[in-house]
């Protein structure tokens, strides 16, 4: 009896905290949907992205004066005459096209009081000493979000997306040194 009472008396003297089951932070419900939005999750970007630019221009300039003048004696006839002129025409082309094509997934860095969620993620790839990597960073509405988690490329606000390739590849695309040193010097 007396171990009764105090055990009773311990347990009473303790402070008892309980936790609740439901924890307003990390709650969800089992009718919502699994989009992402709040930070830690996570979202998939499927990225489609084709860039084409072109730019040309034409220059064209002309420029002329002349001057004549005839002299006559009793002999014959002569002309004279003094001319100067200038002609100079130019063209110029410039076309770039990009096409990147993936999938990426992202984690809600945070999320703005307007309710926009601002993703950051990347990824390395390195495939027969080739390492590539894919970051893409920006802020997207979670109702561009679709049921399967996943959003597209376009519809990110302050996109940036990056894709860097490093390797075998990539360094004999790279200058020389003798093309470097000429390009510096304005050779080539």
């Amino acid at each position: 009896m007396i171990r009764l009472i105090f055990l009773f008396a311990l347990f009473i003297s303790q402070n008892i905290l309980a936790e609740d089951i439901y924890k307003a932070n990390s709650f969800r419900a089992l009718t919502e949907d699994n989009k992402a939005y709040r930070i830690g999750d996570t979202v998939t970007v499927s990225i489609y992205e084709r860039t084409s630019a072109e730019t040309s221009a034409t220059t064209e300039s002309e420029r002329g004066f002349a001057l004549s003048a005839k002299a006559f004696d009793n002999t014959r006839e002569n002309d004279l005459g003094v001319g100067i002129g200038k002609n100079s025409e130019g063209d110029a082309a410039t076309r770039r096209n990009g096409f990147v094509i993936g999938t990426i997934t992202a984690q809600v860095i945070g999320v703005s009081e307007s309710g926009l969620l601002t993703i950051a993620g990347q990824q390395q790839i390195l495939l027969n000493g080739e390492k590539s990597e894919i970051k893409i960073q920006g802020q997207i509405r979670r109702d561009d979000i679709n049921a399967n988690n996943v959003i597209l490329s376009n519809r990110i606000t302050n996109a940036t997306i990056e894709f860097i390739g490093d390797g075998v590849v990539s360094e004999a695309q790279k200058k020389g040194w003798i093309a470097t040193i000429f390009d510096w010097l304005g050779i080539i």
